[in-house]
């Protein structure tokens, strides 16, 4: 879970999904003005499948109640090519399965291995219904 404290994002706590994939964080502090949250995904285990994926933001919370921020599914958004690790000479295709939903978008980052903070390139979003 990431808060925006009004200057910079922050990740101030952290979980894994239970075997139902669904995720929780308790305890969340109240948000104050111009404060948000979002929670992001990230994967660092398996190359094939998305990277990370990001929430909507969450401007209003009060302590201690429920809010579903968002469902999304990313068990099946596989890259189907080129392989993991390729190598290859842009321009070049690529190409993932598509998401369940077709109210999901995607961007994809082009960036320096070896700086992977130092971003070269962010697509305009990519929408599955296409």
């Amino acid at each position: 879970m990431r808060l925006y404290d009004g200057s910079v994002w922050t990740t101030i706590e952290s979980a894994s999904t239970n075997a139902n994939g669904i995720y929780a964080f308790p305890n969340v502090p109240a948000l104050g003005y111009g404060q948000k949250y979002h929670v992001r995904y990230s994967n660092s285990t398996n190359p094939n499948y998305l990277s990370s994926f990001v929430t909507r933001d969450l401007n209003v919370y009060s302590a201690c109640t429920n809010v579903e921020i968002f469902q999304f599914d990313i068990a099946n958004i596989v890259l189907r090519a080129p392989g993991s690790d390729a190598t290859v000479s842009l321009p070049s295709a690529f190409q993932w399965d598509r998401s369940n939903s077709t109210a999901d978008s995607y961007e994809w980052n082009l960036f320096d291995i070896n700086n992977p903070t130092l971003y070269a390139y962010t697509s305009p979003l990519v929408t599955s219904a296409l």
